[in-house]
């Protein structure tokens, strides 16, 4: 998984499929997903952050998936229309019967961009 780039306030999915040496990998019952995003890597809260469990596989598509909403990016604040925010975000396994495991999937970028309209700016 690479960086990722969002609008602001706009929704979007990630549709984050497991492997184990090349086969399909399920979460057991005691494990779970969360996707964080911080403004840093040395930032302790968080702007974004999604729990994922093996309840919320997309048998259908084989997938686990992982909703961002409008809601989640409202608060980051963007500069100007031309400016884009970096932010870092991680995908981390965890497993609640052994609190001392954490393995982090993947890592990179999370990009927010000004949308080119907003509201009745779409009119001028």
């Amino acid at each position: 998984m690479n960086n990722l780039r969002i609008i602001k306030e706009n929704s979007d999915k990630i549709q984050l499929t497991l492997y184990n040496d090349d086969e399909l990998y399920r979460l057991g019952n005691n494990e779970y997903i969360v996707f964080t995003v911080r403004k840093n890597i040395n930032d302790k809260n968080y702007l974004i952050r999604k729990k994922v469990t093996s309840d919320d596989f997309d048998r259908d598509n084989q997938y686990y998936p992982i909703p961002i909403l409008p809601s989640d990016t409202e608060n980051i604040e963007i500069p100007t229309i031309k400016d884009d925010v970096y932010c870092i975000y991680d995908i981390t396994l965890y497993d609640e019967e052994n609190p001392d495991f954490e393995k982090t999937l993947y890592r990179g970028d999370f990009v927010v961009s000004w949308r080119a309209s907003k509201g009745s700016d779409a009119d001028e």
